[in-house]
C-alpha cells in the first residue's frame, strides 16, 4: 500500500480533506473508499498491476489549473496513478507530502 493511502487509510470514510498537485489541481473532498484495483490489463499480460486507491467525494474544487475536467459532486481517484503532491484535514493540518520533486 503506497504511503499516502495508508495515511488516509487512518481516517474514517467522510472524513473531509484537501488535496494538491503539482499541475495545480486543488480540491475540498471526503473519504470514500479504500480499495485494491489494476492497471485494466490482463493478469497474464506482461505490466499488469495491482495497487490500492483512494475514492474521493468532490465537494470543491479549490484550483484547476491543470485543464482536468472534474466537478463537485463526482468521485476522483487517488492511486500511485494520479498521486497528490500534499494532503490537509480542512483544519489545515498537514497529513502527507509527497518527497518527490516536480
Amino acid at each position: 500500500m503506497d504511503e499516502f493511502i495508508s495515511v488516509l487509510n487512518r481516517y474514517p470514510n467522510g472524513t473531509e480533506v484537501i488535496v494538491e498537485w503539482e499541475n495545480h489541481l486543488k480540491v475540498k473532498a471526503e473519504l470514500d473508499t479504500i480499495y485494491e484495483t489494476d492497471n485494466g490489463l490482463e493478469l497474464e499480460e506482461e505490466g499488469y498491476e495491482e495497487y490500492f486507491a483512494c475514492a474521493l467525494k468532490i465537494l470543491s474544487i479549490e484550483e484547476n489549473l491543470s485543464n482536468k475536467v472534474i466537478r463537485e459532486g463526482e468521485l476522483l481517484e487517488l492511486s500511485k496513478l494520479n498521486k497528490p503532491s500534499n494532503i490537509y484535514l480542512v483544519n489545515g493540518e498537514l497529513i502527507w507530502k509527497s518527497n518527490e520533486s516536480c
